[in-house]
């Protein structure tokens, strides 16, 4: 099996994998899960999986920790990106649709190019160009829509006399329509932000494999997945127990 054929196979299993995570991230999220418990248990059941995998792809435990070695700067670089990305992929899912967050998530590829042809000088032919055009319209018409209807509502909210039904206000002193909103933005900013930083440690990853030492970049994303639910048990100063979200509920 030649690198492309095994690097499609890869995609194709990953893109497999995150459809119903997105589902069970909404599920937990909605049933009363905190956020950051979800990523700490998500991430800490990763790290076996994608720690196996980096081993078997460096050719064992002493090749992977000599690409460490070697490769120190790009790890540096790559893991707290990575850890980054783990945590906005699942925050993203919590605080907008599946549909959008898969969306300006899975733009990535289109941000790569563009990065790879800044920083690796890869030439990029006229249909990527056309791609990086249709993204945009995309993102327009993802937050076009939400700014409008925020600009519409807040000016409702002024020319409200004191006869018309009252909104329902949260804690905060915000109508819970703004406030879903405000949240559904959140969440597609953090997606967007995860497309791009994915676009970032994949174009570090490849550096990495391009350079004269051709450093094996796989331990990144188990070393990443540690990140990320260290900093999730830092956030939840320990109380992530699955019995705690159950009780909860």
């Amino acid at each position: 099996m030649n690198d492309r054929t095994k690097g499609l196979l890869i995609i194709l299993a990953g893109v497999l994998c995150v459809s119903p995570d997105a589902v069970l991230v909404r599920f937990l999220s909605e049933g009363g899960a905190d956020p950051w418990t979800i990523i700490f248990w998500k991430l800490l059941l990763s790290i076996p999986v994608s720690a196996s995998y980096a081993i078997y792809e460096a050719g064992g435990l002493k090749s992977l920790w000599k690409s460490v070695i070697v490769g120190r700067w790009y790890y540096a670089a790559a893991i707290p990106i990575q850890a980054t990305v783990d945590i906005c992929f699942t925050l993203s899912f919590v605080y907008t649709s599946a549909a959008n967050a898969l969306l300006l998530i899975n733009l990535n590829p289109l941000w790569c190019a563009v990065v790879g042809r800044f920083c690796l000088g890869d030439d990029l032919p006229r249909r990527t160009y056309i791609a990086l055009v249709l993204a945009l319209l995309c993102m327009i018409i993802i937050f076009v829509p939400e700014v409008v209807e925020r600009k519409r509502n807040d000016d409702g909210d002024d020319s409200h006399t004191s006869g018309e039904e009252e909104e329902v206000v949260d804690g905060s002193g915000q109508s819970s329509a703004n406030t879903g909103e405000d949240t559904t933005t959140r969440g597609n900013i953090i997606a967007l932000v995860c497309g791009f930083l994915l676009a970032a440690y994949i174009t570090i990853v490849r550096k990495g494999g391009k350079s004269s030492k051709n450093i094996n970049m796989i331990g990144a994303a188990a070393l990443g997945a540690l990140l990320s639910s260290v900093i999730s048990l830092i956030v939840r100063r320990g109380d992530v127990l699955p019995a705690s979200f159950w009780d909860d509920a």
